[in-house]
């Protein structure tokens, strides 16, 4: 490989303001931890030792019957942090109501204002379900639910007052009373699913992609798509409901013919993690 200063096809120097172009601008990453508790004081060393390294977050999962709770450690944790954000990756909405959930996000945003990340997910594990009496739905009436569940969320979190006949859900003139609702919960949407992408593109802070097909029967484990193709789609979905969105907002009609966006025109956030 030839050193120095960098060519053009036809050999010649490029000049400095060309150089500049080559230079890929790179978003700032952020960096997250998913942790549940053990014991009190490592739980509360971990939130610190976060805040103190630059951390982004704390985020706990939601897995009823077989994992911590996440709303009681997450206000233990929110009582030693001042800037670390705390928050959920995923409240299980297969198995919650919307109105309970809300209120459990906005009464940690008393404890951690402005600092509450409330990821939401459809569920997986067929025990969760087994556990109340009821059979794990197919992937796309959970995907469906998810959509209505997010939906009213949103909502609640924004102080409306919601009423609301869906296919899954229903909720008469529920509204957070005595709460903080005033939009500065964040609010995160995990999946893959069409119908799960395209909701998090119309109500998300974030949307996270979690690169998990098919689930595997014995619902703690799936296949893996993370390939170039599948992120290419996934995003393109979430560009065009995001702008199919706006434009319903703006009182626009769709056009015909969409021109095509480029891989760094996301009009949200994306998140990825696995949970190891």
């Amino acid at each position: 490989m030839e050193h120095g200063s960098p060519r053009s096809l036809d050999g010649q120097r490029l000049a400095l303001e060309d150089r500049q172009r080559l230079v890929v601008s790179v978003p700032d990453i952020a960096v997250s931890v998913q942790a549940e508790p053990a014991d009190l004081t490592s739980w509360l060393t971990l939130a610190r030792r976060l805040e103190s390294a630059g951390f982004r977050g704390l985020v706990v999962g939601d897995h009823p019957g077989s994992g911590a709770s996440p709303w009681p450690a997450l206000g233990t944790a929110a009582a030693v942090t001042q800037t670390l954000k705390l928050g959920t990756y995923v409240v299980q909405a297969g198995v919650r109501e919307p109105m309970h959930v809300a209120a459990d996000a906005a009464t940690l945003d008393i404890l951690a204002p402005g600092r509450v990340l409330l990821g939401i997910g459809a569920g997986r594990t067929p025990r969760e379900w087994e556990d109340i009496g009821r059979h794990r739905p197919a992937p796309r009436e959970r995907a469906e639910r998810l959509a209505e569940f997010v939906d009213a969320v949103a909502e609640l979190l924004k102080g409306d007052t919601v009423t609301r006949e869906g296919r899954y859900l229903t909720l008469r003139g529920s509204r957070l009373g005595g709460l903080p609702a005033g939009g500065q919960v964040g609010l995160v949407v995990g999946g893959g699913y069409p119908q799960v992408l395209r909701a998090a593109a119309r109500r998300a802070d974030v949307v996270a992609l979690s690169g998990l097909g098919r689930t595997l029967p014995h619902g703690h484990e799936h296949e893996v798509r993370w390939s170039v193709a599948d992120l290419q789609r996934q995003l393109q979905l979430v560009r065009d409901e995001a702008r199919r969105r706006s434009r319903h907002q703006h009182g626009q009609r769709p056009r015909q013919h969409q021109p095509s966006y480029k891989p760094h025109e996301v009009p949200k956030q994306a998140l990825s993690e696995t949970r190891r």
